[in-house]
């Protein structure tokens, strides 16, 4: 049993074993899908890659509630940070994401972390807390979901912390080809490239952009499992993977092949006159 546990946990991908940490288990798959299907009890069909962060104010608000304006200045480096959130008629904010009424982190209007005050009259975040918006959440899930659904940034840090930059359908690592690209001349940099083979189908300017200024951006891809145009858009971290740029490409142009063809059949069987002219 123990040994068909393994063979279960090894076949399953980065994301979904982190889904499954802190969760006691005897069967990963099963486990895993009973995880998805509570997740999925709203199912979301959307081809808008990220939410706007305007549609969390809205979805949040509740009766009675009252949106306001907060703002954070920064004596220090003279910087301002302002979001909006609603409040119920207790005082006491509502989480952006599951938009449930939580008691903050701190209630006082003195100075916070790293030399951020808030404007008189408005709560403080916690001394003690990283972030300077985190009272915009009730908890540590709710934020990464807002951060995963809006913010590119916020994805690919979190998928190169469970996959490392490597492809999920090739296996190449391009977190190492980085690595390598960052410490060579330029030269080196080209004769490297030219020896990579996943690397050799791409066109003679993206090869020499890696050469001239090598950016992990340029290496691999957070690609959406579902497409954004084909209803995987707004999504968490379950419906990314990570692809080498050759694999990205290949994936991005199957998609093409595939919207045109469904274009076609669309246009195809709007018109009954289009039957008898391909026959």
């Amino acid at each position: 049993q123990a040994s068909r546990f393994v063979r279960m946990w090894k076949r399953l991908r980065a994301v979904e074993k982190n889904m499954l940490y802190n969760t006691p288990c005897h069967t990963p798959d099963r486990t895993l899908q009973q995880i998805k299907n509570k997740k999925r009890l709203e199912p979301k069909f959307s081809t808008v890659r990220f939410t706007p962060r305007t549609s969390y104010i809205q979805s949040s608000e509740a009766k009675g509630s009252s949106c306001r304006t907060i703002t954070l200045v920064n004596g220090r480096y003279n910087q301002e940070f302002s979001y909006q959130q609603n409040f119920s008629n207790n005082g006491l904010p509502i989480c952006l994401v599951c938009s449930k009424e939580f008691t903050p982190r701190s209630v006082n209007p003195s100075p916070s972390l790293n030399g951020w005050s808030r404007t008189p009259g408005k709560y403080s975040v916690a001394k003690n807390d990283s972030d300077i918006s985190d009272n915009r959440f009730c908890s540590f899930t709710c934020r990464s979901q807002y951060m995963t659904e809006t913010s590119g940034k916020t994805v690919r840090r979190q998928l190169f912390e469970l996959e490392h930059g490597k492809c999920a359908l090739c296996g190449f690592d391009a977190h190492q080809l980085y690595r390598k690209l960052k410490v060579l001349g330029v030269p080196a940099r080209r004769k490297l490239i030219d020896s990579t083979p996943a690397f050799r189908s791409l066109s003679s300017r993206s090869k020499e952009s890696m050469i001239q200024n090598p950016k992990e951006g340029q290496l691999w891809q957070a690609d959406h499992i579902i497409p954004v145009s084909e209803g995987g858009g707004e999504c968490d971290l379950e419906n990314y993977r990570t692809l080498c740029t050759p694999c990205h490409q290949k994936e991005t142009q199957k998609l093409r092949h595939r919207l045109k063809l469904g274009r076609s059949e669309e246009g195809q069987a709007g018109d009954i006159r289009n039957f008898f002219s391909s026959n």
